[in-house]
């Protein structure tokens, strides 16, 4: 799974946003180099990839996400951290698992919670949600582990989080005054 995982992440970094262009990447020579393979993954393989995927599996790709997030800070020295933390929408397509409808979007899908660093512009953190969850339900929960994260860095660390009205709420403000992150909403 690690091997088609990092290969799906390659190709959507090389712009082969969609499983269905699986032919056309299998014949991609730089990207069979990269990855030191002859045979790239096909797009029924992603779609059984995808399928196997559990609820622990998305907690080990956030942790993933972090990981390469920390190494990233470690070797800048990156010290100040300016934190957006937004909502967006992911289309479903079929009887998709905790697919639900978003009116404001007017579509089906996911809503997922995300957070990323604005000086370096990447991605902390993102939580699956169904698409009818409201904006900045539980985002105090959510912030609090890349709050935890950050203050674990080796340097020493000044933050600030921005987020929409969406994220207007007495919880998330308490969380942001307890680890001592200034917020912006």
């Amino acid at each position: 799974m690690v091997d088609i995982f990092l290969e799906k992440l390659l190709l959507d970094v090389a712009g082969y946003l969609h499983d269905s262009s699986a032919n056309d990447w299998q014949r991609d020579p730089v990207l069979a180099a990269t990855l030191g393979s002859s045979r790239l993954v096909s797009q029924p393989s992603l779609s059984r990839f995808f399928k196997r995927l559990e609820d622990a599996d998305l907690d080990d790709f956030r942790k993933l996400i972090w990981q390469v997030a920390a190494l990233a800070f470690r070797l800048s020295g990156q010290s100040r951290f300016v934190l957006d933390i937004d909502s967006t929408h992911c289309d479903t397509f079929g009887n998709q698992e905790r697919s639900a409808f978003n009116a404001h979007y007017m579509a089906y899908g996911y809503h997922p919670q995300v957070v990323f660093d604005q000086e370096s512009g990447l991605l902390l953190d993102a939580l699956m949600r169904p698409g009818n969850e409201y904006t900045g339900k539980e985002a105090d929960k959510f912030v609090e582990t890349t709050f935890s994260r950050l203050s674990a860095l080796p340097q020493s660390t000044s933050v600030i989080i921005r987020g929409d009205s969406g994220f207007a709420a007495p919880k998330f403000y308490e969380m942001c005054d307890t680890h001592g992150v200034d917020f912006l909403v």
